[in-house]
């Protein structure tokens, strides 16, 4: 009588889900390690062009994104 690995030996419902979330870990971390060197390391900050969080309230004030008193909510909460 076989007993093998495909012939009921080992695999069942259980064992076919732990394979497949095994996979799906390994693809995830694969695409997370090329997306992580595809970027050469940059930061947030570097990636919105140097921008701090002040520069971009100022740039949204300066577009009327926001109105004086958000703009200055901002500024206190920044500082």
């Amino acid at each position: 009588m076989m007993h093998g690995f495909y012939y009921g030996g080992g695999w069942n419902w259980v064992g076919f889900i732990l394979n497949a979330v095994v996979w799906a870990l390994i693809i995830s971390l694969f695409i997370w390690l090329v997306m992580r060197l595809s970027r050469g390391g940059q930061t947030m900050q570097s990636m919105h062009g140097g921008q701090n969080a002040l520069d971009i309230a100022r740039e949204r004030y300066a577009k009327g994104e926001i109105d004086h008193d958000e703009f200055e909510k901002i500024k206190k909460n920044l500082s």
